[in-house]
């Protein structure tokens, strides 16, 4: 299998409905289970393909500036970056870059003096960088053979993606020093150590972490600041491609809500942007291709645990302590198989009971549970479920005494019926 060419304008249109969500995804607070337009919309190069400034040629990366509502486009064919204003009747562009060399991806940083563009110059194999009113590019960082994305933090250390060195750079402006930030330098490889051909990343800038477009191995990779392994957080950890909702086949982007740890992948082979759900174990497709394994329908509960919410001594818990639970009833139209998965900041834990649940008695009546080990967030239960019954789902906490937000995804072949049925507990204070 060969590479797959980006500059293919259905490839284009797919990467824009990915990347126009972005200002949103910033400043508001999406619900991890959003659903967006199935048909997308043009936005920059309304005169096809050509030179002037309503077209564009083979444009290979784009960058949604949401301070002021623009879009960069780096216009790989035509040597240029150009400026368009979203929201805007006019289709016509504005050059703010020319004469660049086959220019891919860009990177738009704020200064105290306007915005400076970082380009990725694939014919030099280097970072350059723009400074607002410059007529030419200086140069960033070392060489950075076949170099395919570029990040900028807060710190305005520039992290820059070598596919022939299968691994991530991270170049420092207060020392001048390059150094890997994720993946081996010519460590080529499947294992969590190894990169293989990286494309897209993003760098969350309060973390410090990078995630990485693991083009070849077919999965995104997550690695800690420092750390010297990754973990896969979209896609399979053994490298393996696919079309099914567990996979991805040539991943070329990558972009994280940072509050919720959503994960969304332009998975260019299979012509679709999938999300993946912290610690889940499948995607959906929320644009471009049909091909999903994932049952249609998608139920949601959002709810919270409170200090006024009723405890009991959870199974296998420690039976000294206590911890907070929600009771949510759990109806379904058709017999078949549904996956439960939760979505919080806080360890969650669930349990499935048949017909009814006894707080005093919680090993009764179970038909699965999930615990996540102590990890933040998530929970995964599958199970089949019949029209006759009724079920009832205890969501609670890994730790005692803790509390939280948390939402409920259920997914299967028709909608769930999702209802509380845990009172809150009126505490009364004598005075």
């Amino acid at each position: 299998m060969g590479r797959v060419n980006e500059t293919f304008v259905l490839f284009l249109h797919i990467q824009i409905i990915f990347w126009c969500w972005i200002p949103s995804i910033i400043s508001i607070k999406i619900s991890p289970c959003a659903r967006w337009n199935t048909t997308g919309e043009i936005v920059a190069g309304l005169g096809g393909r050509g030179n002037n400034l309503d077209q564009l040629l083979d444009p290979e990366g784009i960058f949604i500036h949401r301070q002021t509502n623009t879009l960069y486009v780096s216009d790989t064919g035509n040597n240029r970056i150009q400026i368009f204003t979203l929201n805007q009747l006019s289709s016509m562009g504005t050059t703010v870059i020319f004469n660049v060399t086959y220019p891919t991806k860009l990177y738009v940083d704020d200064d105290n003096d306007g915005q400076t563009i970082y380009v990725t110059v694939r014919n030099e194999d280097r970072i350059k960088k723009w400074v607002k009113g410059a007529s030419d590019g200086v140069q960033v960082g070392g060489e950075c053979l076949m170099c395919e994305s570029v990040w900028v933090d807060k710190e305005k250390n520039v992290y820059m993606t070598s596919v022939m060195k299968h691994c991530v750079y991270k170049w420092s402006p207060l020392t001048d020093i390059t150094t890997v930030a994720a993946g081996r330098e010519m460590g080529q490889g499947s294992g969590s150590d190894s990169l293989d051909s990286p494309e897209g990343i993003y760098v969350d800038n309060i973390s410090g972490t990078v995630y990485v477009a693991d083009y070849a191995n077919h999965r995104i990779q997550k690695w800690l600041k420092d750390a010297l392994n990754g973990t896969t957080v979209a896609g399979l950890s053994t490298g393996n491609q696919g079309s099914d909702a567990e996979s991805l086949s040539y991943p070329t982007s990558v972009w994280v809500d940072d509050e919720t740890q959503v994960v969304y992948v332009a998975d260019s082979d299979n012509n679709r942007i999938q999300r993946w759900l912290p610690n889940a174990f499948i995607g959906d497709t929320v644009a471009g291709g049909a091909v999903t394994s994932l049952p249609s329908m998608l139920s949601t509960y959002p709810s919270s645990l409170m200090p006024n919410s009723p405890q009991f001594s959870r199974p296998n818990g420690n039976i000294q302590n206590y911890y907070y639970y929600q009771a949510i009833r759990v109806t379904v139209t058709t017999s078949e198989t549904y996956s439960f998965e939760s979505v919080s900041s806080i360890s969650t834990m669930g349990y499935l009971y048949d017909t009814s649940f006894d707080s005093s008695n919680p090993l009764a009546n179970i038909v699965a549970s999930s615990d996540n080990g102590g990890t933040q967030g998530v929970f995964h239960i599958s199970s089949l479920l019949s029209s006759a019954r009724t079920y009832i789902l205890v969501v609670t906490t890994f730790q005692a005494s803790v509390t939280g937000d948390f939402w409920i995804l259920v997914r299967g072949p028709a909608l769930v019926g999702l209802t509380s049925i845990t009172t809150p507990i009126v505490k009364f204070v004598l005075i």
